[in-house]
């Protein structure tokens, strides 16, 4: 019963790391994109 709570912990954990990466991912796609828009008008 102990390893099945264990591997419950595991994959939450798991699950929230990749839902920040996510977001951290989306972030710096969005930070990306304005970059790139700004050296569009810049140029």
């Amino acid at each position: 019963m102990r390893k099945s709570v264990l591997l419950i912990k595991l994959v939450f954990f798991n699950v929230y790391l990749f839902i920040l990466y996510g977001m951290y991912m989306n972030q710096r796609k969005d930070y990306m994109w304005a970059f790139i828009r700004e050296q569009k008008y810049v140029g």
